[in-house]
């Protein structure tokens, strides 16, 4: 959509998926781009709203610190030359950063051109060990997930990058009920991921219908950014890369063959009823109010 914020006109999203992280958000994004009247661009996470700054200092957090879009100018081009087309972005750390979020969506949006946003919310038990398990993929975390767990704090205190809030990023209720009380309710989809994978055609069919748009058929076959553990570690560290030299090096193998490579050298890393007994007391009384602000029961919670 194009907004007009005093003398700027600017070129801005017309919805956002705004997390949770580890929901199903990539594959929602995709489907959502397979739309022949969506747009989003190839940058998934452009990080722009949360207001985060280019600093964090955990292992391999120099990549999100690469990737974040901090100036409107660099985030109004992502979207340059698609102004016919319905624009989106796909950042999870919205969510987490709830306030910053909603004040610069403010800044930039005239109140009556607000983006719609889709929120995508996971068992927080199964969303906490997927992160924890997406972090060991990319050979960042080293601790077991007791002792991840216990570091969360210290790690915030030496300002590593939010994902490595495993639990404090699945605690939900304050973070939706923000939404919900600041900005339209009407122009906020919450899809429950675990019933999105269960008919994930008729889970589509509510977006398209909250974002206006007619229903296409869209492939939603392929799994995108599984997680798991590295069955060669080495190779893990080439496919994990993101320096200029391998990057370019990326960019001239074909995409098929890179997610083959991807695929094959991941085994299963599953959670334990250990990992389960760990986590469910965490999130109980959390569970229990977003049951009450969503007026839904979270079966598969629990």
């Amino acid at each position: 959509m194009i907004s007009n914020v005093g003398t700027q006109q600017y070129i801005l999203p017309d919805f956002l998926i705004i997390g949770a992280a580890k929901c199903g958000t990539t594959s929602m994004a995709d489907y959502l781009a397979q739309h022949s009247k969506v747009f989003i661009p190839k940058i998934k996470e452009c990080r722009f709203f949360s207001g985060m700054t280019p600093d964090f200092k955990g292992p391999g957090d120099y990549v999100v610190n690469q990737e974040m879009i901090t100036e409107i100018g660099d985030y109004v081009n992502q979207f340059s030359g698609q102004e016919q087309k319905f624009l989106g972005d796909a950042s999870v750390d919205y969510l987490y950063y709830y306030k910053n979020t909603i004040a610069n969506i403010y800044k930039y949006y005239p109140k009556d051109k607000l983006p719609k946003l889709i929120i995508s919310l996971r068992n927080p038990v199964n969303r906490t060990f997927s992160m924890y398990a997406h972090l060991k993929r990319d050979l960042r975390e080293t601790l077991s997930l007791p002792d991840a767990i216990a570091a969360e704090k210290e790690r915030e205190e030496a300002h590593w990058e939010w994902v490595w809030q495993y639990t404090a990023a699945s605690l939900y209720c304050k973070q939706v009920q923000y939404f919900l009380e600041h900005y339209d309710a009407d122009k906020i989809y919450i899809s429950i991921y675990e019933d999105f994978v269960k008919d994930t055609e008729q889970g589509m069919k509510g977006i398209f219908e909250f974002l206006e748009l007619d229903v296409e058929y869209i492939n939603t076959e392929k799994i995108l950014n599984p997680s798991g553990e590295a069955k060669n570690k080495t190779l893990q560290r080439l496919i994990v890369n993101k320096g200029p030299v391998v990057a370019s090096i990326k960019k001239l193998i074909p995409q098929g063959l890179k997610d083959y490579f991807v695929a094959k050298n991941l085994k299963s890393f599953r959670i334990t009823e250990d990992d389960i007994a760990l986590l469910q007391p965490i999130f109980k009384e959390d569970i229990a109010q977003l049951e009450k602000l969503l007026n839904k029961e979270l079966i598969d919670w629990k």
